[in-house]
């Protein structure tokens, strides 16, 4: 677990600056979290897990005007840009953690994380934790990327470098409800979607991965990594294989909406 807490720790520290300005989608994970706290009780405790550059943080200021939050990230790199993005408010307590080792506190209203729980493996340990933590009736509100996302990428290195697959792939929606109720949660509100973006070029969306973090990790690497040749390999069939009509390469991210309680 260290090596790979390392692994995803360099990666976002490296890429903090340019997250923020790529993570069009971790925005809008946290924009739908955001408005569904809008429409439930007003919380006075709050526990941020991966807060990143504090897209979710920042607008949890204005939704949630009384709550004390927590938020915990891996990267050190990432929480200067999230508590300067948040304007040093003294209502956020910034916490530097891999949150698998987090000691995490006790009747906490509401656990929230916005994108990040992929790298959180493995859940079957997170989930009891998180579930302990919170009060009676206590919320615990996520989005992660499920199996799907970035099917195209993964298709065709599985053609391409079949001697050079990752170490696992995101989870399945039924992987995740099942790990709920393992962990005595009742679930409340389930959401899958797919979200489909454009990228100039295949290279280009790759470049767009790696500055945005998301090249680290076993979803990502597996014995051997890619050699550059390799990579232009994989960048020129993914422009032809998956061009879009209107210019540019599709890739596909699937996004789960769990909302449960503590029951």
């Amino acid at each position: 677990m260290l090596a790979v807490s390392n692994s995803i720790e360099t990666a976002f520290s490296r890429s903090a600056e340019s997250y923020h300005g790529l993570a069009t989608v971790q925005k809008s994970c946290a924009d739908k979290i955001l408005a569904m706290i809008s429409r439930s009780e007003d919380p006075l405790s709050i526990l941020e897990l991966g807060c990143g550059t504090g897209f979710l943080t920042k607008g949890l200021l204005d939704v949630c005007p009384r709550a004390n939050i927590t938020a915990v990230d891996i990267s050190p790199n990432m929480l200067a840009v999230a508590e300067e993005y948040c304007e040093h408010t003294e209502q956020v307590q910034w916490v530097e953690c891999d949150a698998r080792d987090y000691v995490f506190p006790t009747n906490v209203d509401f656990i929230l994380a916005s994108s990040s729980l992929q790298w959180m493996e493995p859940l079957e340990e997170l989930f009891p934790k998180i579930n302990a933590s919170l009060a009676p009736k206590g919320k615990f509100l996520f989005m992660l990327m499920l199996k799907e996302t970035f099917c195209e990428l993964h298709e065709l290195r599985r053609e391409l470098f079949p001697d050079k697959l990752p170490f696992s792939s995101f989870r399945e929606e039924n992987e995740i409800e099942n790990l709920l109720l393992k962990s005595q949660f009742k679930i409340i509100t389930e959401e899958i979607s797919s979200l489909e973006r454009q990228s100039p070029s295949g290279w280009e969306l790759l470049k767009t991965l790696s500055r945005s973090g998301l090249t680290r990790g076993p979803v990502s690497r597996g014995k051997s990594l890619l050699g550059r040749t390799e990579l232009i390999q994989l960048a020129e069939e993914y422009s032809e294989r998956y061009a879009m009509a209107q210019g540019g390469v599709r890739a596909t991210y699937q996004i789960g909406l769990f909302e449960v309680e503590k029951s």
